[in-house]
Parts: structure tokens; C-alpha cells; sequence
């Protein structure tokens, strides 16, 4: 049992060291335990099996932080090179990213022609109301009500 746990310790440190994420490097040690709340030193005792207990939900938390399956931490005998599945699997969340980031940024572009055309709108509400207040001084004054 231990030998496994040393194998599914091996797969973690590999798979965050090898793993992209949000399009981006790997994570170090240092970032991944700013996500898990926790040291360095910790996930680094962790990842050896030095001075650190063996957990399976820290397995299910480096799976979340590093969205991959967490089978792959499993895998007694890890992939040298990853499978053709693998590779459309990353490429199919790539362009995901890829148009989330532009839908995104078309949403941003609208907002912020939303937000100009509200801020000139309400200068024009403001401008209207000024001269109704005028046109009603001056109705009652011609008036003399």
C-alpha cells in the first residue's frame, strides 16, 4: 500500500510540475499551496512522503485546482508522452478558453459603450430637467400664479 501511495505522490508532483493552468505555467510549489491553503513545505512533504500522512482528498483538491481527472493520480504506470485522447482533450479546452476569453471581451466592449451611453443619458435627463425647472419659473411668472 505504501508503494502505491509513493507512486500516486510521484504522479501529483509530476502532473502540477507538467500541467498548464488556465492556459498558463505549471504551478510551483509555492502557488499550489496558496490555492490549497496551505505551506510549501507542506505540499513538498506531501508530494515525498516525507514527515506527511497519506490523504485521498488531497488528491480530489490537487485534481479541482489542477482541473484534470483525477484518475490520472492513479495510474501506476504513468503515460511517458500523453495519448491522442489526451492531446484533443486539452485542445478542445483550449478553444473553449480561448472563446470564453473573447466573449468576454466583447461583453467588456459592451458594457462599457452601455455605461457611456447611461452617463450621457443622464446628462441629457439633467440638462431637460434644468430647463423644465426654467420654463416653470417662467410660466408662473408670466402668469403670476
Amino acid at each position: 500500500m505504501e508503494q502505491r501511495h509513493h507512486i500516486i505522490r510521484s504522479n501529483m508532483r509530476r502532473i502540477r510540475e507538467t500541467t498548464p493552468v488556465n492556459g498558463k505555467k505549471p504551478l510551483s510549489l509555492r502557488q499550489m499551496a496558496d490555492k490549497l491553503g496551505t505551506s510549501p513545505v507542506q505540499i513538498s512533504r506531501f508530494e515525498t512522503g516525507k514527515k506527511s500522512t497519506f490523504h485521498h482528498s488531497m488528491v480530489a483538491r490537487y485534481s479541482e485546482v489542477l482541473d484534470v481527472p483525477i484518475d490520472l493520480f492513479y495510474q501506476l504506470k504513468p503515460k511517458k508522452t500523453p495519448c491522442r485522447q489526451d492531446l484533443d482533450l486539452l485542445d478542445i479546452n483550449n478553444r473553449r478558453y480561448e472563446e470564453l476569453a473573447q466573449t468576454l471581451s466583447e461583453t467588456q466592449a459592451n458594457l462599457k459603450k452601455t455605461l457611456r451611453l447611461v452617463q450621457v443619458q443622464t446628462l441629457m435627463l439633467k440638462e431637460q430637467q434644468k430647463t423644465l425647472k426654467k420654463m416653470r419659473r417662467e410660466l408662473t411668472r408670466r402668469t403670476g400664479a
